[in-house]
């Protein structure tokens, strides 16, 4: 609702880039969400539209399909492709009643297609940073992969990563 909040971070899932911030001062209204809701080929997802003269407002869209595709990275999420343009990423995806299902992490270059983050999922960081107290640290490798029939092919890696170190060069194949 345009409002400024002052908080403090408690931490970072570096998985999936989830951030539980306390808040100083005031207080917020409870968003409904959604973690059980599965969605389906056909489903009519919900995201917020910049209207026009400073409004915004809510705009409709019909998942085509739910799977993986298009290469982008999908284990644990959702990837969507829709029926128009979708938004931004960082934007929430709803249900037809305003509910949060997730936000969007990544989405292909003309806007059809996504990954989004399952609310499930973020709670289940912020249930994670809360416990620690801090931020919850992810594994790093440094390797960009492609499946094949035959195994894994490390198609590139990063130079500064723990993965040249450890002997992995770029074409080798992982079975």
């Amino acid at each position: 609702e345009g409002g400024e909040w002052q908080g403090e971070l408690i931490g970072v899932d570096q998985s999936n880039g989830a951030a539980v911030i306390r808040l100083l001062k005031g207080t917020l209204r409870e968003t409904p969400v959604c973690r059980d809701c599965q969605v389906q080929d056909g489903a009519v997802i919900v995201a917020p539209a910049a209207g026009g003269a400073g409004g915004s407002g809510f705009r409709e869209a019909r998942v085509l399909s739910v799977g993986t595709g298009s290469g982008l990275p999908a284990e644990g999420n959702w990837t969507f492709r829709m029926n128009l343009p979708v938004p931004e990423i960082s934007q929430p995806i709803l249900t037809r009643d305003h509910r949060v299902l997730g936000f969007v992490a990544d989405r292909d270059p003309l806007g059809m297609e996504m990954i989004v983050y399952p609310i499930s999922s973020l709670l289940a960081s912020a249930e994670k940073i809360i416990a620690s107290g801090g931020d919850i640290h992810a594994g790093w490798l440094g390797l960009y992969l492609e499946d094949t029939p035959r195994g894994v092919l490390v198609e590139r890696l990063d130079r500064d990563s723990p993965a040249p170190a450890a002997g992995v060069r770029p074409r080798a194949l992982l079975v």
